[in-house]
């Protein structure tokens, strides 16, 4: 079921950063780090909340297209600005073409334009913007062949065009031509197979192979040999949030529990940042939950009650940005 809901606020100001919301820490960023660091208290931010038109204020997932189209998933639908309107995509009993669930909790846009939306609970979607129209992937005690939980957590397109799923129960890999999945289940016999827990997050090493997180810890997927390589040493994260493959093939992990972690980019040593109370300028919170680096080289990281941080490159201080109690 579509629906299209029209924003008060001024249309052309909310087009300028329609475009940019995928990046908002990086708009704001000054030319030189200096001045970062000097003015980062005049940081400042453009909202766009239920009373502006947005459907629902809860944000689970969010693309920009190759349209330059802003998708935003919620949980109350998926809901696609143009800067000037939102047009929401939500569940309907009656409409098998609808998306499966109104709770969004990844999205992903393959090469062909199609925006794959994962849901909590119930299944995976392949909608086509230009008709509405999704296709459902359901997880089905009788067909081997599909998905294999309906809790979606984590979606992501490798250098082949092949898409991985990450689920409540294992990872799946999509094979385009049958319909059908591939399952990468723990099997406490097989040290090589994926380390036990949910999946939390995929991404490439830069190359042909993937790092797969999990509750438990992080592995790296030998894709053609079908192997795991776990990362359980005792310096080694747990209870991963979110991966962010670097510039330069290193990994940065963000964590529940432990703050940020930086591994090297030949995989083999890693750097723990961690919140200090006796330090000021360490990460303001040990719960990392999204990670990006800008195109001036500065680190940012989204944490949960911590607010936003800074890390300037080069730099093992952070520089924190919280909400204003004014």
């Amino acid at each position: 079921m579509i629906f299209k809901i029209f924003p008060s606020y001024n249309r052309q100001s909310t087009r300028f950063w329609s475009w940019r919301w995928l990046a908002v820490a990086v708009i704001f960023c000054h030319s030189a780090l200096p001045q970062v660091e000097h003015n980062a208290h005049q940081l400042s931010f453009n909202h766009i909340t239920s009373a502006d038109g947005l459907p629902q204020n809860t944000i689970s997932a969010m693309l920009q297209d190759q349209h330059g189209f802003l998708w935003i998933g919620t949980h109350d639908g998926l809901h696609r600005y143009d800067g000037y309107e939102f047009i929401s995509f939500k569940y309907d009993a009656k409409d098998e073409q609808s998306i499966s669930s109104n709770v969004i909790t990844a999205l992903l846009e393959d090469p062909q334009g199609f925006i794959w939306v994962g849901t909590a609970q119930n299944g995976l979607n392949r909608l086509n913007p230009a008709t509405g129209k999704a296709t459902r992937f359901l997880a089905s005690a009788n067909n081997f062949n599909s998905i294999s939980h309906n809790h979606i957590t984590a979606l992501h397109l490798d250098q082949q065009n092949r898409l991985w799923i990450g689920t409540y129960n294992g990872l799946n890999l999509y094979l385009a031509d049958s319909n059908d999945f591939v399952h990468f289940y723990h099997n406490p016999l097989d040290n090589q197979s994926i380390p036990n827990g949910s999946v939390t997050a995929i991404t490439s090493d830069g190359k042909s192979n993937l790092y797969i997180a999990t509750t438990d810890m992080l592995s790296w997927l030998d894709v053609e040999q079908q192997a795991f390589h776990r990362y359980d040493a005792f310096d080694s994260p747990s209870r991963i949030n979110t991966l962010y493959l670097d510039e330069d093939n290193s990994l940065w992990i963000g964590t529940q529990l432990e703050g940020l972690y930086h591994l090297s980019k030949d995989g083999r040593e890693f750097q723990q940042y961690a919140h200090s109370s006796i330090e000021p300028l360490s990460l303001s919170s040990n719960n990392v939950k999204t990670i990006l680096r800008d195109s001036k080289g500065n680190l940012w990281i989204g944490t949960e009650l911590g607010g936003l941080n800074l890390k300037p490159r080069a730099s093992r201080d952070f520089i924190h940005f919280k909400k204003n109690a004014a």
